[in-house]
């Protein structure tokens, strides 16, 4: 329960959304997926009227058979929003599985069993911490495990050992690799995000209920090359070879094969070569394997050109054939689904020239390349929405009637829009979306109809006008609309610049007017598409002298918009900050038209502050956007006073430091993310004096541990998810540093800087502390031997590079994946100094930092 923030306090959050919607008086009955029914005849479990203990609300949910499934306690009676114990049952009255929860979410232990071994999962405050769990994923199961800072989870059907998904991860880093399985547990291939931020191995994805391999996809050098695709029976339907040449295999359901076809590849991936390619789509197969793929589309290639591309019905029967040579479409016929011959279209330079072509949407005719006549019916009939000539545009509605007609100008290169309107539909009812109206080649005013859905049945519409000068270029006016048809909003313009805004109400009466160049009067902004306001403010000469702000209600559905205040601001009186579900954050009282006393909430930076006598003085609170603390402190007359401390997103602390106006001064106090002192830091006068502290390095927030002593950075300790580097300061210029490989304490480079640059020798080791590379550097330009090096923003198929200097050589290796060499390069030095060739490889060459060893 949120409270208003009048003293310090932890701020908590603690809704959870749930299926029941409304306060219960009665039994009401739920399907086998838990949508509420109406009929109990319909239903798989119920719940019994919740009944008020104390504080709390008791909720009880039975199977259909009157087995009890649930019981436990919720502070509220229509959200589960979960306080103490809470246990599911199986049907047999056995326990499924039980947690504790404070406030909705869980803390402590939550039970669970796999194969009737009761499993443990610890949790705190919703966060899992550690142990097993095994809960059901659909009408499959999703098991969990969490050892130290490692997570394995696994998605199963039935047997864990099964079929079957792994992965494997950290708290930092999502996936370290995963692992699939087929029918049986049959090990299927393995996936692993590269270093190079590019996927290698497999990925294989299912289907549930019951839970199938639906395709395989197989990477190269980061990128797709090939996918191998099932039919619903577990039957192959597109096999991937990659031996002995890229190729795929097509088969029916019966696991007939169909064809196949070859590929060639470049920079961009494979391409089909020689052979058929099939296109399945989803419908009903009239024989013994309904819902299955049906082929939708028949393309032959040979010598990398089509020579000839088939569509087809869904009974099967061909659709269209279309017939190339030299890779140039020459001739389609179309065809009725009773194989009746409909049109056929010859092609010249792969443009229509003569005949009648049927397409998606409706049909053309041509004579000698010029189009006679263009018909567009509405989806799915035969209706004409659109005649088009050389000349003119004929629109038409659903009905047949006639609505309006553009004028064409027919210019060289195809007709150009002239004078008239032209419409555009809606793809699903037909209607009119927008029309265009135009002057002389150039359009003069767009009127546009958008629907925004409210309920399951309805949609509201709101219309929107924009009127352009005689250029058809510059906006000059835009015009909103209520949904029931009255003025919303009339906003001039200049060059797309809002000059003068008026507003009106739901009657049409004028409810403000603003000067956007003088930021002068009352301004209204609305939920797009809504008769709802999202934002008003009242200024004077750029003065704001009051504001309102409103939020997308919770728990609304479809479309529709329940406002929520959540900002109210009045120069002359006070300020209230407001959270989503209308709760009170903070308010504040004006003096002379300044913050006086009270608390001050910034919606931006989401920071609390208490006022007093127009200062900030008292407690001083930070959010993230889950509305938990993540700093707290206090204020004494606008300076940091005492003790500020700093938490993770789930409550654990960071640091706790001390402030002396306004200063850092005396020890402080830093921890890792379990909670556990890592560090201790004398400051004076907010200095960093003798001892450690953690500083955040980057937007990941990895973290740095400094030394100190006497006021001089000595040390420096910057750990991240791939390596720790140890940097020793010797004097304000000189830094000796060490990289070590991850989770490891073998050293991987050993280098100096000189005043930020690399300056000295640069070695490189394995993981078994041979040197591998040595070079000299000069204020980061490489003299000399040989360096490794991260990969640069275009190389794409690439890890990593190195380059070898010499007096008068330059070479460079281009790497992949598993250190395969792709690309060599040998260039002689102009002059001993400068290359011409290897530049064009688009590859750093003369200057490097650190951030550029690999």
């Amino acid at each position: 329960m949120i409270t208003t923030i009048k003293k310090c306090f932890s701020l908590f959050i603690l809704f959870l959304s749930i299926y029941s919607s409304y306060a219960q008086n009665d039994t009401i009955y739920y399907s086998e997926n838990w949508k509420l029914v109406q009929q109990k005849d319909s239903a798989s479990f119920y719940r019994l009227p919740v009944t008020k203990k104390g504080d709390l609300y008791h909720i009880q949910d039975f199977f259909i058979s009157g087995k009890k499934q649930m019981k436990g306690f919720s502070q509220s009676p229509t959200k589960e929003v979960w306080q103490g114990k809470v246990v599911w049952f199986n049907e047999d009255g056995s326990i499924k599985q039980e947690g504790n929860y404070a406030n909705g979410y869980l803390d402590g232990d939550f039970v669970t069993f796999l194969n009737k071994n009761k499993l443990v999962a610890k949790y705190k405050n919703g966060k899992f911490i550690s142990g097993e769990r095994n809960t059901g994923y659909g009408n499959s199961m999703f098991y969990m495990q969490k050892v130290g800072d490692t997570i394995r989870e696994i998605i199963y059907q039935d047997d864990i050992d099964g079929i079957r998904q792994e992965r494997v991860g950290t708290n930092k880093k999502y996936e370290l690799y995963s692992k699939y399985y087929g029918q049986g547990g049959e090990f299927l291939g393995e996936k692993q995000p590269g270093s190079d931020g590019y996927t290698k191995g497999v990925e294989v994805m299912y289907v549930y209920d019951p839970m199938r391999v639906k395709s395989i996809t197989y990477y190269s050098r980061g990128k797709v090359l090939g996918q191998t695709d099932f039919y619903p029976n577990g039957q192959v339907r597109a096999e991937f070879l990659q031996e002995p040449k890229l190729a795929h295999v097509y088969y029916t359901p019966k696991g007939e094969e169909m064809g196949r076809v070859e590929y060639k590849i470049d920079n961009y991936g494979i391409l089909p070569k020689e052979g058929v390619v099939f296109r399945f789509g989803y419908g009903v197969h009239k024989n013994d394997y309904a819902d299955e793929y049906r082929v939708e589309r028949k393309t032959v290639y040979e010598n990398g050109k089509v020579q000839e591309d088939a569509t087809y019905y869904e009974n099967d029967k061909l659709r269209s054939l279309t017939k190339y040579e030299e890779g140039k479409k020459t001739l389609q016929i179309s065809y009725s689904e009773d194989g009746t011959e409909l049109a056929r279209m010859e092609y010249e330079n792969y443009s229509p020239f003569n005949g009648t072509e049927i397409r998606e949407t409706g049909r053309a005719t041509y004579a000698n390349g010029k189009l006679i006549k263009e018909e567009v019916y509405f989806p799915k009939t035969e209706m004409v929405q659109v005649s088009k000539t050389p000349e003119k545009e004929v629109y038409f509605d659903s009905k047949g009637d006639e609505l309006g007609t553009l004028t064409m100008e027919n210019s060289a290169s195809y007709p150009k829009p002239w004078k008239g309107k032209r419409f555009r539909y809606d793809y699903y009812d037909g209607t009119v979306s927008s029309i265009e109206e135009y002057e002389e080649g150039a359009i003069v005013q767009k009127t546009s109809w958008r629907k925004r859905k409210i309920s399951e049945e309805n949609s509201d519409t709101f219309k929107r006008i924009e009127k352009y000068d005689a250029s058809g270029f510059n906006k000059i006016n835009e015009i909103l609309f209520y949904s029931n048809g009255h003025k919303q909003s009339d906003i001039t313009y200049r060059n797309y610049k809002e000059l003068k805004g008026v507003y009106y109400d739901k009657d049409g009466k004028i409810m403000g007017e603003y000067d956007f160049e003088k930021k002068d009067g009352a301004r209204y902004q609305f939920f797009g598409d809504s008769d709802e306001v999202q934002e008003y403010e009242l200024t004077s000469n750029g003065k704001q002298l009051a504001f309102k702000k409103y939020d997308y209600g919770n728990n609304v559905s479809y479309g529709s918009i329940d406002p929520v205040l959540v900002e109210d601001f009045d120069i002359t009186c006070c300020a209230s900050y407001y959270d989503r579900e209308g709760n009170l954050l903070a308010e504040i009282q004006f003096k002379d038209e300044k913050p006086w006393s009270g608390d001050l909430y910034d919606p931006a930076t989401k920071e609390l502050y208490q006022i007093q006598k127009g200062k900030k003085t008292g407690c001083y609170k930070k959010f993230d956007y889950n509305k938990n603390v993540i700093a707290e402190g206090s204020f004494v007359d606008n300076k940091k006073e005492g003790v500020f401390k700093t938490y993770t997103y789930d409550g654990m602390v960071v640091s706790k430091e001390n402030y002396a106006n306004d200063h850092l001064n005396g020890k402080a106090f830093y921890y890792n993310n379990e909670g556990d002192e890592i560090a201790q830091m004398e400051y004076k006068e907010g200095k960093p004096m003798n001892g450690m502290r953690t500083v955040s390095v980057n937007y990941k927030n990895e973290k740095s541990l400094q030394t100190y002593k006497n006021g001089q950075l000595i040390k420096e300790e910057i750990k991240t998810d791939d390596t720790l580097l140890v940097k020793t300061y010797l004097n304000e210029q000189n830094v000796e540093c060490k990289s070590y490989y991850q989770d490891s304490d073998q050293v991987k480079y050993q280098y100096q800087m000189f005043e930020g640059y690399l300056s000295g020798v640069v070695v490189k080791f394995d993981k078994n502390g041979i040197e591998l590379a040595q070079a000299n550097f000069e204020r980061g330009e490489l003299q000399n031997g040989v360096v490794y090096l991260n990969k640069g923003y275009g190389g794409q198929n690439m890890s990593y590079y190195s380059v070898s200097k010499t007096e008068s050589e330059l070479i460079v290796n281009i790497y992949g994946e598993d250190n395969q060499v792709l690309f060599t390069s040998e260039e002689n030095l102009f002059l001993g100094e400068h290359t011409f060739f290897t530049k064009s490889l688009g590859l750093e060459l003369d200057f490097f930092s650190e951030k550029d060893l690999f």
